[in-house]
């Protein structure tokens, strides 16, 4: 397998990663309903509250910024081994 073909496939894992792990930071954060529904606007965008949106952010970000690391390494040491 390639460098290419070994990027691609970390970034589809990596896209799978992200949606889940953004759903459910959304699920934790998000405003619900009676029956834990999500609750959106007419844009079909959740609604967080101002009090916990610097939160939200701040664990998402962080997410991001450690998987990235984390496949960019896996992605380099077959290189580095060569």
């Amino acid at each position: 397998m390639n460098i290419e073909s070994m990027a691609g496939q970390k970034f589809e894992e990596a896209f799978i990663h992200y949606n889940t792990a953004y759903r459910r930071l959304l699920f934790q954060y998000a405003l619900k309903d009676f029956n834990n529904n999500l609750i959106t606007v007419s844009a079909g965008n959740m609604l967080i509250p101002d009090c916990l949106n610097e939160i939200f952010t701040s664990e998402w970000l962080s997410l991001l910024n450690i998987d990235v690391k984390l496949q960019m390494e896996e992605v380099m040491l077959p290189r580095e081994r060569a």
